[in-house]
């Protein structure tokens, strides 16, 4: 939503010149301001910016002012360091486009998909299918129906649902990619159940089977 972001020196100082892409903030029906992106800017860590380094300038212009690390007041150009403030004037510069303003920053992409027949309730079904992760953060979002969310990351489902989503998560999966080989239900069931039964995710390698050897049966 950055058009470009340019570098304005003066007699008493410095700053950088970002202008917003309005057009495209409606286009894509962002509620997003320029106070909203001024917070985002602040709250991202490593650009060491307060609000007082930050101001908007007319209706689709934000300049950031570059300031010492240990004062809030906005750096002048003439100080005792040029060369470190040149080179913290380009490191924002770089830094500032990959600054998150509004959504998930797990999440790197997502694709809106509409089924082309309706469903049973003569409903037509919208998909959100979403790149990266944020499993909590989808399921609570508003317009999602979270008890049909899903995710294929077996260690995401643990962390946000339990150990039984990332056993139903293990089966599905292998489902999936084995779908035609007609494998028995019941073989994936048992190895969904010796990968999780202990509480944790146990992978089918040197280092999962070693946890594993509690019986005979089991290294049989």
């Amino acid at each position: 939503i950055i058009v470009y972001i340019e570098d304005v020196w003066y007699k008493d100082g410095s700053y950088l010149n970002m202008r917003v892409d309005l057009e495209a903030v409606r286009r894509l029906q962002l509620e997003v301001s320029l106070s909203d992106i001024s917070k985002a800017i602040v709250k991202t860590k490593g650009l060491k910016l307060g609000f007082n380094d930050i101001r908007t300038f007319g209706t689709n212009h934000i300049r950031v002012y570059p300031a010492e690390n240990d004062d809030t007041k906005p750096r002048r150009a003439n100080s005792k360091a040029p060369e470190d403030f040149f080179e913290r004037m380009q490191n924002l510069k770089r830094n500032l486009p990959n600054v998150v303003v509004k959504g998930y920053p797990d999440a790197t992409r997502a694709v809106i998909q509409k089924a082309d027949k309706k469903n049973a309730q003569g409903e037509e079904e919208i998909k959100v299918l979403v790149e990266g992760y944020g499993l909590k953060l989808c399921m609570t979002t508003d317009g999602i129906n979270g008890c049909r969310t899903l995710s294929n990351s077996v260690i995401e489902a643990r962390d946000v649902l339990g150990i039984e989503a990332a056993r139903f998560t293990i089966v599905a999966e292998i489902n999936k990619v084995m779908n035609d080989m007609n494998i028995d239900p019941r073989h994936m069931y048992l190895l969904a159940d010796v990968m999780t039964y202990k509480g944790d995710i146990l992978g089918i390698t040197r280092f999962g089977l070693a946890k594993m050897r509690d019986s005979v049966l089991q290294l049989a």
